[in-house]
């Protein structure tokens, strides 16, 4: 369930291939996610998530 963060086939096999003896869904939707910025940062509290969602961004959601 926790390769679904991501409909990117290559990226999720890439991810598969970097585990080790570490399986758990948390480690592996970090690893998907790595690239993305969180929520928190700092970075998107000045922009703001709807001034970003205007300008086209797209955002990422687990449930």
């Amino acid at each position: 369930m926790a390769f679904a963060i991501t409909d990117d086939q290559a990226r999720q096999e890439s991810v598969y291939e970097r585990l080790s003896y570490n399986r758990n869904a948390s480690t592996i939707r970090r690893l998907l996610s790595e690239t993305h910025v969180a929520a928190t940062d700092r970075r998107v509290r000045f922009v703001g998530l709807e001034a970003y969602i205007e300008a086209g961004g797209t955002i990422l959601r687990d449930l």
